[in-house]
């Protein structure tokens, strides 16, 4: 669903190398990309993580998907015991998901300075352009969201026999660290967090056939009807039509609080999936926002992060012309897949 240009539709000329932050890591904290080639490797590679980390009394998290899963508990053997296994395919459905699970983490088990170590995968073949795209902004916001002082190790796998080239190329630019056969070296490619723009780029424009509807704050209420029809058009579940309908109003009233006061429903299906974008004149600064769970005397922030966890894939482009929050859901067949 992203445009012809690649994955990362801001990127439409080669990488440039940057600075490397010396070290690959910023105050403790270490992102790496790991390069492997098919099964063997993979498994390899993730007994060679978990047994350093388990030699330094680390708490160990993998978070691969479900086939990935088998084959790093066979690896492990009894050790698997010692180590957390999830299943990331729903988790990573919508990456802006990851951050906060990696923060759960460190705040249950990275107490008094203990180092924690995460086995995470984001990227994997199938993935949709859209659900690629934000793969690539997560591991942008994973430098920014970590760069302070606590220190800890993510591991990102990327199968290099299956993935197309860009998708390489944008993890070499994403990553301070590069692994492959068991060697590390820094990236020359990665420019570091202060150069990441997570908002920054435009979507594909809608289709010709999509629905569009204008709102303000006093047809809020035929906003979400309009939704209703719309999910029970695409044979959504109940469940997940009253989800798509109270994201849907958040970003509504979002755009009436900060975008001017009136906004533009568009909807459609496109590659498995039943979207609605949201379009204001407002602007969004805030990098991690809808990624970092609100302060309870939080103002704003809370719709965004509950649009994040209702819907399986959400894109958000902003810039001083207005803003694009665009929200998909997966028809029921492939719900929580993030493949079509």
């Amino acid at each position: 669903m992203e445009q012809a240009s690649g994955v990362d539709e801001r990127r439409a000329e080669p990488l440039r190398k940057g600075a490397v932050i010396a070290g690959g890591s910023r105050a403790g904290f270490s992102h790496e990309a790991l390069f492997y080639a098919g099964d063997s490797e993979f498994a390899s590679a993730a007994l060679s993580f978990v047994s350093r980390a388990l030699a330094a009394d680390e708490p160990v998290l993998i978070a691969v998907r479900g086939e990935r899963r088998a084959i790093i508990r066979e690896a492990l053997g009894d050790d698997a015991a010692r180590v957390m296994l999830q299943d990331v395919s729903e988790l990573a459905g919508n990456p802006a998901r990851l951050i906060p699970a990696w923060l759960r983490f460190l705040e249950e088990f990275a107490t008094d300075e203990r180092r924690v170590a995460v086995f995470g995968e984001c990227v994997w073949p199938g993935r949709t352009r859209a659900a690629l795209s934000e793969c690539c902004r997560y591991e942008e916001l994973v430098n920014v969201a970590f760069a302070g002082p606590r220190a800890w190790r993510l591991v990102c796998p990327y199968d290099i026999d299956a993935l197309d080239d860009d998708v390489l190329e944008l993890a070499r630019a994403t990553h301070p660290l590069l692994r492959r056969d068991g060697a590390t070296e820094t990236s020359d490619a990665y420019r570091g967090a202060d150069s990441m723009r997570p908002l920054e780029g435009s979507l594909p424009d809608p289709p010709s056939q999509a629905q569009v509807l204008t709102f303000t704050v006093t047809t809020l209420h035929e906003l979400r009807e309009f939704v209703t029809e719309v999910a029970h058009s695409a044979r959504l579940s109940s469940e997940r039509t009253e989800n798509l309908r109270l994201a849907v109003n958040e970003l509504a009233s979002n755009s009436v609080r900060h975008g001017g006061g009136a906004g533009t429903l568009t909807t459609w299906q496109q590659d498995g999936a039943l979207v609605c974008q949201v379009s204001d004149h407002g602007h969004i600064g805030e990098q991690l926002v809808g990624r970092v769970r609100p302060e309870p005397d939080q103002a704003s922030g809370r719709g965004l992060w509950l649009v994040n966890h209702l819907c399986d894939l959400v894109q958000i482009r902003s810039d001083a012309r207005g803003s694009n929050v665009r929200a998909y859901m997966w028809l029921d067949d492939e719900a929580g897949t993030g493949d079509a």
